[in-house]
């Protein structure tokens, strides 16, 4: 359902695509009729995903696919129903650490939570 510069995330724990319309300068309603005018500019799909690390190792290799600004992304697009590639790069992510033990030989996390925004329209 996910990859992220080649590699499978098979530890979903949450799927969403978000579906954003935007619209050219100059649109919207007008006053008059309130009939609405303009010109779409694009549809974008930003994802969200929570994911699942059982190991440091794994977390600090989504991170650091997370460093670039151009992300190349393989995802499940419900519209499609077919798997998509377009480039992405990272709006936000939030790892919280629920336990650090023996000097960071055993680490525990919450799940963590990831926004990727497209660079194109669809």
């Amino acid at each position: 359902m996910l990859r992220i510069n080649g590699t499978k995330y098979d530890n979903i724990v949450s799927y969403e695509l978000e579906k954003n319309q935007l619209w050219s300068e100059n649109s919207g309603r007008s006053y008059g009729d309130m009939s609405w005018g303009g010109t779409v500019g694009g549809n974008f799909t930003k994802i969200k995903v929570s994911l699942y690390f059982d190991s440091p190792a794994k977390l600090a290799k989504l991170e650091n696919d997370l460093l670039s600004g151009h992300i190349n992304v393989e995802f499940y697009d419900t519209r499609t129903r077919t798997m998509r590639k377009k480039v992405y790069y990272r709006a936000t992510y939030t790892v919280k650490i629920n336990g650090f033990y023996d000097d960071g030989k055993e680490q525990l996390f919450d799940l963590i939570e990831l926004t990727l925004v497209d660079h194109k329209r669809d």
